[in-house]
């Protein structure tokens, strides 16, 4: 089946988008407002990168972009939460650590409201990478399904 791929920018170019789209839909953006709003459309299936945020982290826990209001709203609609290997891979430094921690929480946000979770590979990894960057990030391989786009 066809995967289209959003970048969630503004709320007219993401209308127009999920107008144009066919097939499933991916949304890659961290913006809960525009998550929101694309997130009744039926073709939406699959969202990326809500980690990639430039916010600040609380004090006893990450800003991760991810919280128990979407975790029900991508129950209630059947969507998968993706975690980009390709996100971490092009990381540097500090950055890579945090958006390791901020996935590690998602992942617990997603057990504990049952969302599904995948692993999202744009490049042509092994799928051996794969499940061992899910374990990385806490996800045990019954848990997540590996889309290759």
């Amino acid at each position: 089946m066809e995967k289209t791929i959003i970048k969630l920018e503004n709320v007219a170019k993401t209308r127009n988008s999920l107008n144009k789209a066919k097939g499933e839909v991916i949304l890659d953006g961290d913006d809960e407002k525009l998550i929101r709003y694309a997130i009744k459309d039926k073709k939406v299936k699959i969202i990326i990168n809500i980690e990639k945020g430039k916010r600040k982290d609380f004090m006893h826990s990450r800003n991760s972009g991810l919280n128990q209001v979407l975790c029900k709203l991508f129950k209630e609609r059947g969507i998968t939460v993706g975690f980009n290997f390709d996100l971490i891979y092009d990381a540097k430094e500090m950055e890579r650590v945090n958006l390791l921690g901020r996935m590690m929480q998602n992942v617990k946000l997603c057990r504990k409201y049952k969302v599904k979770t995948a692993v999202v590979d744009f490049g042509k990894r092994d799928e051996k990478d794969l499940n061992s960057f899910g374990a990385c990030i806490g996800l045990i391989q019954k848990e997540f399904k590996i889309i290759k786009c």
